[in-house]
């Protein structure tokens, strides 16, 4: 094998394990250096979690060598990598080749594990085009090169090289195959003791002393010029340092630096900057995570209470993602990732600002990117990040047919049948979506889970038992005319028969299926059923006489400021004392997944706070009650929270327990009224146009402060404020 690297031209990837910065190459590694190439060739991979990388599994599909125990890995190159990419029978959507890494088993900050050494298509979002389908890709070539000291062969002498997927498509298939390729890995010397040395000086500036502070950086240097640290840090290798290494991280890499930052629009770059905010709670996963890296921080004051809007959409050259605080280590107000009709997977976040409050503003990129943009900063209505009503209504003046929609969970394993005896009972009947526009505001407010976490979803789409197969007979269970379809490529097949009913997914596309396979159904109603402003469990039905509303708000608050708003309202966080009451308030309003987090991978879903509360180690209901009827989730309470949300473990909504942390934010809870009430009147609803929406937000903040006697006081405490913008949002929606 050889011993010689060729240099190559351009930004090689530096990685130090837990952060990254960017280095040129400009010589041949130094040292004594040795290689190792591994053969891709044939190498199945899948995500993670499926064992490809965990020796153990039947599944481990990494390729290992022998090299000499405690040597440091000082680079990694990869050539001519060529990978197929699969649509896999059962996934919802095809695995994309960007989605693809290449991991090397060395032992680093974190142990002897897997590290990601790189991401050969990372620009190629796409892989099949049909379920069954597989594409090719490449050949790709790049390289990763390790912070000196960071990364080093195991003790064992074993040294691995595997290939992996950062996406679960919930089959036990693989993703692809990586059909050809090679990587070298290369070995080199030891670190210069002058490197990272006490009163060193930054690698940018001259120094009278050999080394500087940045041991990655220094090493690097000096692999290829050893004066530099067995002499002197002269200009000309801090001049070499800017080249290679690049400036300084900024000056606000870090939250304790933050700079002030003003309305108007701001370049920014994130370039070599660190990893120093907290992880994003589970809430700001979007569908990919919540890597969050790379990070600089800014202050920023609003002069006016209003909503702001904060944004890099279509204006930075990386995939951004931004999160405001209260403060340092402080409370999240609010997060995005991928900006509504943002470009480049830029960002876009809004929050209702209040007057000389300073909030701590966090740029930087999903899963460690970096670049440079521009940040925009500016008042305007801020749009809810999510549907903010249980039941979603399609207005006419927005060009809908002003009909109303919802998702309820049934169960896994329900019938078409039962779906249909749902919807009827509740007043509505199985969707029939006869538009693209339909169908786009249906999956857009309402939401249809992934089948391969929640089940198949049913709608109004059936076939007649005398329609030949496999495209014959199928109708709406309405009688309405089936003028356009919205069929997924290759269906209806049929295979395997018989399947003769309707299923949409996400997208909004449509397969049909078995009976008897449903989870949940797509409702629609022709008029409001009322269910947003409440629900009464009657006596006469049985029931305590009690009003139960589901609350929606954006952005996601606490358990105590849940608490709160309930009493505001008149109400009380929502307490199941027996079965029969937690049963028939999940079936008439805790099973719509509108009011429940409903990820798109098998991991917990959350649900409604609820008022249960552990007080000095015992768990009791906020009315004093104590917990007689204990329905925990298996598992729980496992001790990491003192109050109480609903939940449920890869599966739809459920009526169980889950102790979380009095921290921890949701987006919805559940209000308990004594009197059968839903709050009742339509006090927020400031210009009496029937709705609480935005103009009356915007009201409500123009009259932000000490306000004795207005109309925007919804409490009665003399002061617009935070209480009055929780009381605003409980009845926000049309009037009852």
């Amino acid at each position: 094998m050889s011993n010689h690297v060729e240099a190559r031209s351009g930004r090689r990837s530096f990685l130090i394990f837990g952060c990254a910065v960017s280095l040129l190459a400009s010589a041949a590694h130094g040292g004594d250096p040795t290689q190792i190439e591994f053969d891709l060739a044939g190498m199945g991979y899948g995500a993670a979690a499926d064992g490809w990388l965990d020796p153990a599994s039947p599944n481990y599909n990494a390729v290992e060598m022998a090299a000499e125990a405690g040597r440091r890995v000082t680079s990694a190159d990869w050539i001519g990598v060529n990978a197929e990419v699969c649509f896999n029978d059962g996934a919802t959507a095809s695995n994309w080749a960007s989605e693809i890494r290449l991991a090397i088993r060395v032992q680093g900050g974190g142990g002897d594990l897997f590290y990601d050494i790189g991401q050969p298509f990372p620009a190629d979002n796409t892989g099949g085009e049909i379920a069954g389908d597989c594409s090719s890709f490449g050949p790709a070539d790049g390289f990763t090169e390790f912070a000196p000291g960071t990364a080093f062969i195991a003790s064992d002498g074993m040294v691995a090289v595997a290939a992996y997927s950062t996406w679960d498509d919930g089959t036990d298939l693989p993703a692809g195959l990586i059909e050809s390729g090679e990587v070298l890995v290369t070995l080199g010397a030891a670190i210069p003791g002058s490197c990272g040395a006490p009163g060193t000086s930054a690698c940018q500036e001259e120094s009278s002393v050999p080394g500087c502070s940045d041991a990655t950086c220094c090493a690097s240097i000096c692999d290829n010029d050893p004066f530099c640290c067995e002499v002197v840090w002269d200009t000309s290798c801090a001049a070499i340092a800017i080249e290679v290494c690049g400036p300084a991280p900024p000056n606000n890499d870090d939250c304790a630096n933050a700079v002030p930052i003003f309305f108007g629009t701001t370049e920014f770059s994130s370039i070599d900057a660190t990893d120093d905010g907290p992880e994003l709670p589970g809430e700001c996963d979007e569908g990919f995570g919540t890597g969050f890296g790379s990070d600089i921080w800014f202050t920023l004051t609003p002069d006016q209470s209003d909503g702001v809007l904060i944004s890099t959409c279509d204006a930075a050259d990386f995939d951004t993602r931004l999160a405001l605080y209260t403060e340092c280590d402080g409370a999240l107000i609010a997060c995005n990732d991928d900006g509504a009709d943002c470009t480049g997977y830029t960002s876009r976040l809004g929050f209702a600002g209040v007057e000389g409050e300073t909030y701590l503003l966090r740029v930087g990129g999903y899963n460690g990117a970096s670049g440079s943009g521009t940040l925009s900063i500016e008042y305007g209505d801020v749009p809810p990040e999510y549907p903010i009503e249980v039941i979603a209504e399609w207005k006419v003046e927005d060009g809908g047919n002003g009909h109303f929609y919802a998702v309820k969970w049934l169960g896994q394993g329900s019938s078409f049948a039962t779906a249909d005896a749902e919807a009827i009972l509740l007043g509505g009947y199985l969707a029939t979506l006869t538009s693209p526009e339909e169908t786009a505001f249906a999956m857009d407010f309402v939401g249809v889970g992934a089948p391969a976490v929640y089940a198949r979803c049913a709608f109004g789409l059936v076939q007649s038992d005398k329609g030949p197969e496999p495209a014959g007979g199928w109708g709406w269970v309405t009688g309405e005319a089936l003028d356009w379809t919205n069929w997924t490529p290759g269906e209806p097949n049929d295979n395997p028969a018989p399947e003769d009913f309707g299923q949409i997914y996400p997208a909004g596309n449509w397969n049909d299926c078995f009976d008897d396979e449903f989870g949940s159904v797509l409702i629609e109603f022709d008029s409001d059923p009322g269910i947003n402003t409440g629900v009464t469990w009657a006596t006469s039905e049985g029931g305590n006489g009690h009003g139960y509303q589901g609350v929606i708000v954006s952005p996601p608050v606490d358990w105590n400021t849940a608490r709160a708003l309930a009493e505001e309202a008149g109400g009380q966080l929502v307490t199941f004392e027996t079965y029969d009451e937690a049963f028939w308030v999940n079936q008439n309003l805790g099973s719509f997944t509108s009011l429940w987090t409903q990820p798109d991978t098998a991991t917990g879903n959350g649900g409604p706070f609820i008022g249960l509360e552990d007080l000095g180690g015992e768990w009791v209901w906020i009315n004093g009650e104590p917990l007689a009827y204990d329905n925990w989730y298996p598992g729980e309470p496992s001790g990491d929270g003192t109050v109480g949300r609903l939940f449920s473990m890869a599966s739809g909504p459920s009526d169980q327990f889950n102790d979380v942390p009095i921290t921890s934010t949701s987006k919805s809870f559940i209000i308990e009224f004594d009197d059968g009430g839903g709050g009742g009147g339509c006090p927020a609803d400031f210009n009496d146009d029937g709705v609480v929406d935005g103009v009356d937000f915007g009201s409500l903040l123009s009259a932000w402060g000490p306000c004795a006697g207005c109309q925007q006081d919804l409490n009665g405490d003399g002061e617009v404020g935070g209480p009055d913008v929780g009381l605003l949002l409980v009845g926000w929606g049309p009037c009852p």
